[in-house]
This record gives C-alpha cells, sequence and structure tokens, in this order.
C-alpha cells in the first residue's frame, strides 16, 4: 500500500476503498475490514489497544503483508480540532508502543487535513512534534510549555538543554535541520500550534530568567491571542517570534531576537 493519502483522504490502493459520509463508525469499519479480506489482506486485530507510556489509543485495523504492520485509522464524519487531536495523539501512541515501526493510514468519507499524511509518518521532525503534544497535554501554561519544549527536544535530540542564551544557536541549527528548512533540499516541514507555542515558550523563559527586570506572562489581547512577557519598561512577543522563524527560518536567528531583547531590557536605567 502507497502511504500517501489522495484528494478526497482515502488511501492510494489501486481500487480505493471509499467511506460512506456521516456512516456509524463500527459499521463503516466493519464493511472496510470484508473488503480487505476479499482482497485477501490479513486481518489482525480489530479495535485494536495500544499501549505506551504516553497512554492507549484504540485503533480500528490492524493488517499485516509482506512489508509489515500496518495500522488503519477511519473517519466517517467530517474533520474538525478535535478529531484532528485525537488523530493525532494516537499517533503519538502507536510511535512509542511496540508497534513503533508500524505503518499508519487512514481512510476518511471526507477530505483529511493536509498535514495528517506527514504526522502519520516516521520523520523525526513528526515524532518530535507528535511527542510535544502527549507531554504538553491540557497544560497550556507558558512555563508548562516552555519546560515540556525543553524536554522533549533535549530527549529526541540528546543534548542537555537549559534556559542558557548560549543553547540557543544549537537549537536554531537543529531545528533548521529537523524541519529542512533549507527549501533547496526539500519543502518545510508542517508545525503544529504546539511546537510553535512551546519554542516561543522555550525563549521567554530565557528572557525570564537571564533579564535583570522581573517579568511575567500575560495573555496578549491582540488578533494572535499569544501569551507575552510584562517588563517593567518593555513587554517582549517571543511566540510571534517563534512563529516567524519556523515559517522563515533561514531569514531570522532567534539567538539574535532573544540577545536583543535581554541587551534592551538589561541596559543600565535609573528605575527610581
Amino acid at each position: 500500500m502507497d502511504e500517501q493519502l489522495d484528494d478526497e483522504g482515502f488511501i492510494a490502493l489501486s481500487e480505493p476503498i471509499e467511506v460512506d459520509r456521516d456512516a456509524p463508525r463500527p459499521a463503516a469499519i466493519l464493511r472496510i475490514v470484508g473488503e480487505f479480506e476479499q482482497r485477501g489482506k490479513d486481518v489482525v486485530d480489530l479495535f485494536e489497544e495500544v499501549e505506551s507510556p504516553y497512554g492507549r489509543a484504540v485503533l480500528p485495523i490492524h493488517l499485516r503483508d509482506e512489508e509489515g504492520d500496518l495500522f488503519i485509522e477511519v473517519l466517517t464524519v467530517p474533520w474538525d480540532d478535535s478529531s484532528f487531536e485525537d488523530a493525532l495523539r494516537a499517533a503519538a501512541v502507536l510511535r512509542n508502543s511496540r508497534y513503533a515501526g508500524a505503518r499508519l493510514e487512514l481512510l476518511s468519507a471526507y477530505p483529511a487535513p493536509e498535514e495528517m499524511a506527514f504526522f502519520f509518518g516516521r520523520s523525526p521532525a513528526a515524532l518530535l512534534q507528535l511527542d510535544l503534544l502527549q507531554e504538553v497535554r491540557e497544560d497550556r501554561e507558558p512555563e508548562a510549555l516552555a519546560e515540556a519544549f525543553r524536554k522533549t527536544a533535549a530527549r529526541h535530540w540528546g543534548v542537555d538543554l537549559d534556559y542558557d542564551a548560549r543553547c540557543l544557536p544549537l537549537v536554531e541549527e537543529l531545528l533548521k535541520v529537523l524541519l529542512r528548512k533549507d527549501e533547496k533540499l526539500a519543502p518545510k516541514s508542517p508545525v503544529l500550534d504546539v511546537f510553535v507555542e512551546g519554542l516561543g515558550c522555550y525563549l521567554g523563559e530565557i528572557i525570564r530568567n537571564n533579564a535583570r527586570e522581573a517579568g511575567s506572562w500575560d495573555m496578549e489581547q491582540g488578533s494572535e491571542g499569544n501569551w507575552t512577557i510584562g517588563f517593567r519598561t518593555r513587554s517582549a512577543d517571543p511566540i510571534s517570534e517563534a512563529r516567524a522563524f519556523l515559517n522563515n527560518g533561514t531569514e531570522r536567528s532567534l539567538s539574535n531576537y532573544v540577545g536583543s531583547e535581554l541587551e534592551e531590557l538589561n541596559r543600565d536605567r535609573n528605575y527610581s
């Protein structure tokens, strides 16, 4: 089977299996399994519960062929933010289970988000972001986001990161390699919002930990709805800077941004 999805969200089979829109999911899965069996596919299990350190996920179809294990997710209703995140979390569980090397594909009645094929794959960029999503879970406070990014990135890269600005040149280079920002090499990888927020909060905690002024996180009421850092003399918006870097990494520098913020904040001032 090809791991790519066609424009309608079907697995790219020689004879595609279509999913009836808005059909009851269990009934749709049973019908799909019947079609696979008619084609001579080895169906290992239905609604298999997969476990990992991140929790459990139930994947509807488990096949096995000459290439190994293959899990198939099935969705019969339109995609929304919740179903997208649920699918990503299931992928994260699978990638940290005993089936880490299995293929994961999708059969969808409605067009799937274009990023789904990427995050169902096994690239380092996909795996790191999936692990960060699970590390964050429900806690989206800035300090927790920063620590989740630091721990996840350090685990995947095998380096000891802390909140010292001297780490940033290395982080910058590792991110450029991870996300293939050099477009001569490959198109840039999709990036999850949680990855943008985690990187931005990590930058923000470096600024807060190294500034002479005390700063606190505040939720900006602007169009981006970002967390920003308020200081007595100025404010910083590291999440917007992280977003700009991830979109245009070869043209920006996280090190320069943090250095500039700290230089401004740490100038000698009369605070009286």
